[in-house]
C-alpha cells in the first residue's frame, strides 16, 4: 500500500509464519505462489499463516501487479533486492541464493528452517507438523 512496514510487526506470537521470498520475474514462483496462496486461505484462521516478501524493490509496482494477476490472498511485503538478501543473511547465517525462498517461522518468532526453490505446500503442513509433535 506504498506504506513502510517492519517484518517484525508481521510475525505471529500464536502461529506459525511461512516467509516467502518471490519476485515478480520469476518463473517458479509464478507456478508456486498459488500454492501458497491456497495454504494461506485453508489456515486463515488456524496454526500457520503465509507472508509474501518481494526482491522487487523500486519497481515494486511491477510486484503490485504481479499479485493482483495472481490473485494472491496473503499479505506481500516489497524490499530492495540488497536489503532482503541481507536480512536472509542475517536471519539464517547463509548466503541468499534466489527465489523463491521460504523461510519458517515458529510461534513467536523462532525460525525453524529455510529452503530455496519450489517447496510443495503439503511438504510445509509436513515439516510444521514434525515439529508441533515432536517427530
Amino acid at each position: 500500500d506504498g506504506e513502510r512496514a517492519a517484518l517484525r510487526n508481521y510475525i505471529p506470537t500464536d502461529r506459525w509464519l511461512v516467509l516467502v521470498i518471490w519476485s515478480h520475474t520469476c518463473p517458479v514462483c509464478r507456478a508456486e505462489l498459488g500454492g501458497y496462496s491456497a495454504l494461506f486461505e485453508q489456515h486463515r484462521d488456524g496454526r500457520l499463516t503465509v507472508l509474501g516478501l518481494s526482491l522487487d524493490g523500486e519497481s515494486g509496482h511491477l510486484g503490485v501487479g504481479f499479485i493482483e494477476e495472481l490473485d494472491l490472498a496473503f499479505p506481500s511485503l516489497i524490499g530492495e533486492p540488497a536489503a532482503v538478501a541481507d536480512f536472509f543473511r542475517r536471519a539464517s547465517g547463509r548466503a541468499f541464493q534466489g527465489t523463491p525462498t521460504l523461510l519458517v517461522y515458529a510461534p513467536g518468532g523462532v525460525l525453524k528452517g529455510t529452503q530455496a526453490g519450489a517447496v510443495p505446500p503439503a511438504a510445509i503442513e509436513a515439516f510444521i507438523t514434525s515439529l508441533d509433535t515432536g517427530s
